[in-house]
């Protein structure tokens, strides 16, 4: 996606995909992005036939060459926005340590990150800004009414049923 005063890039991670969204997964799809969201833009000629040469000798399978070539893209004068949603979702033992890693080195590289996530942000994270968004209960009341409405249940189990994922919602 390019923005007109920079290029975005994305990754929703799914944890029913967690074997396939690891770190190597994640960053070849920024970089993807990268490219093909500033491939049109003259400045980035010279980051492409760099990336072709390399892609020609066969394919980047290593985060640390992938994290390179992005890199190599955060000298653009395109600014970057990388958004990565629902962390939470990731796998917590391998990939999401390394892409906590990735995220850190994009930033340093003063690349724009977003990261949602349902938990507190990770101590590799905590000189990110955060910020907490709690679903008011009454917001979900009203949107619960609104789409039970229709629906041929009875009444004191529509209200059961209110009341049971308000309180199980626990601010998401």
């Amino acid at each position: 996606m390019f923005a007109e005063k920079g290029v975005v890039a994305f990754t929703y991670f799914d944890y029913k995909e967690q074997q396939r969204q690891t770190h190597i997964d994640v960053a070849a799809s920024l970089l993807k992005q990268l490219v093909e969201n500033s491939s049109f833009q003259p400045d980035c000629s010279a980051l492409l036939e760099a990336l072709e040469d390399r892609l020609n000798r066969g394919p980047i399978h290593g985060a640390k060459e992938l994290t390179k070539f992005i890199l190599q893209w955060t000298k653009t004068p395109s600014r970057i926005f990388i958004i990565l949603d629902a962390l939470d979702e990731c796998e917590p033992h391998v990939s999401r340590p390394k892409i906590l890693n990735l995220i850190n080195i994009l930033g340093a590289a003063n690349v724009k990150v977003l990261v949602t996530s349902r938990q507190k942000a990770p101590l590799e994270c905590q000189s990110a800004l955060t910020m907490t968004i709690i679903a008011d209960s009454s917001d979900i009341d009203k949107f619960l009414n609104y789409e039970l409405e229709a629906k041929p249940i009875p009444v004191v189990l529509k209200a059961e049923i209110t009341k049971e994922i308000i309180s199980s919602a626990n601010g998401m």
